[in-house]
């Protein structure tokens, strides 16, 4: 419930368009909206994990619900834009102590044979939430505005938290730290956790692949609600619907992603879901002011199932990799490439399409905020996207290369 919570922050990409005529910023700015929340969570999340880790998990994601309650309400009766993003500073870092927990409680109460079906409905109830929060977050803007989707979500943080109270043992205490007292403040930094991954090249290859694939998959998430509303002008509630095909798919697929990974490497799997982003990335990047609404949505779908079919056996590999005294460093370690990922692809997706689009609307004559100079940069964009996730393929197919002919037994 608490994973549905915080991937319910789709809510909010359909309303960008809203955000930016009511604040009367440019597109460039709105980066400043996901940048806030995601680089707070981001940074936040191996200190939450450890936090996890030493003085329970549970503990820890009841205080994480209660803070996304505060920052709910704090986003939604933003006066400035300049309060909103330092609401969404406090929402990031409720959000880390959320998912430096939940993923944790998850692993360790699964066998070791189950695990990956057990993490695979994790992945699937924070889908439902990516699914279910663009249609809610159109009919939201459309009958009350942007400031409803983050109010919407208070309530619910509420209700979850009175589960999640209910939940606790006698003893208040959950998790691997359940014993020992509450950390000083040098226990917090996580050194044996770090150098558990970082002895182990392979999941150093698992955790890049992790942030480069969703720093390119990020531009669908930035450009596609312009597209869908200011250039094939679908409506925010027909975008919104739009926007739910992915996660849905993922949500779909997630369980039987989750039942694979307990039977195949985790590589084999990771390629196949990046050749199925370099091909959705690939047919958004074709995308034209005559396209029909039919071709993002298929190119959705496959982007869905790739998330899955890549992040479950992830998650899984990394998560079985790190002893159970540390997983919630090691739930923490998956979510904080997974945010670092998306800046970096914010970042990155924003730059360029600024830059080509002042070049086109220069070259062509006509006004920079306009479809006509839209579209060639939204194309040249997703174009980069689609290099990008093609060079992660090449990376992640090379690693199952690498991993079989190291199993090879030996020519006598």
């Amino acid at each position: 419930m608490a994973a549905l919570l915080a991937s319910l922050d789709s809510a909010l990409n359909i309303a960008f368009p809203d955000v930016t005529a009511h604040f009367a910023i440019d597109v460039a700015a709105i980066r400043w909206l996901v940048i806030s929340y995601v680089l707070s969570f981001a940074v936040s999340l191996p200190f939450a994990g450890r936090i996890a880790d030493r003085v329970g998990h549970l503990k820890l994601l009841i205080r994480g619900l209660l803070a996304s309650a505060a920052a709910f309400m704090a986003t939604g009766l933003a006066v400035t834009y300049s309060q909103l993003l330092a609401a969404r500073v406090v929402q990031g870092i409720g959000a880390a102590m959320i998912l430096g927990a939940a993923p944790a409680l998850v692993t360790l109460a699964s066998v070791e044979d189950r695990r990956g079906r057990a993490l695979g409905l994790f992945q699937m109830s924070a889908a439902v939430g990516l699914a279910i929060g663009p249609l809610v977050g159109g009919v939201l803007v459309d009958d009350f505005g942007w400031r409803a989707v983050f109010l919407f979500r208070a309530p619910l943080a509420v209700a979850i938290l009175v589960v999640a109270m209910a939940a606790r043992p006698p003893d208040s205490r959950q998790g691997a730290g359940a014993a020992g007292p509450a950390p000083p403040i040098e226990t917090v930094a996580t050194p044996g956790a770090l150098a558990a991954v970082l002895r182990r090249p392979s999941l150093v290859v698992a955790n890049l692949l992790h942030m480069v694939s969703h720093a390119a998959a990020f531009a669908i998430w930035l450009l596609l609600p312009y597209y869908a509303i200011n250039v094939i002008d679908i409506g925010a509630i027909n975008g919104g619907l739009l926007l739910t095909v992915a996660p849905f798919a993922t949500a779909v697929s997630a369980p039987l992603a989750g039942w694979l990974a307990d039977r195949c490497g985790a590589f084999v799997l990771s390629s196949a879901g990046l050749a199925l982003e370099v091909l959705a990335l690939g047919m958004l990047s074709r995308l034209d002011q005559n396209s029909s609404v039919a071709i993002p949505a298929v190119a959705l779908v496959i982007v869905g199932v790739s998330m899955s079919i890549y992040g479950v056996p992830n998650m899984r590999y990394v998560m079985g990799a790190i002893g159970p005294e540390h997983q919630g460093v090691a739930g923490s370690t998956v979510q904080m490439m997974r945010m670092v990922g998306i800046v970096v692809g914010v970042f990155a997706a924003s730059a360029w399409f600024e830059v080509r689009r002042s070049n086109v609307a220069v070259s062509l004559g006509v006004a920079a905020d306009g479809p006509a100079s839209f579209v060639p940069a939204f194309r040249s964009t997703l174009g980069i996207a689609t290099f990008v996730a093609g060079l992660a393929l090449l990376i992640s197919a090379a690693q199952v290369v690498a991993e079989r002919t190291a199993e090879r037994p030996p020519v006598a």
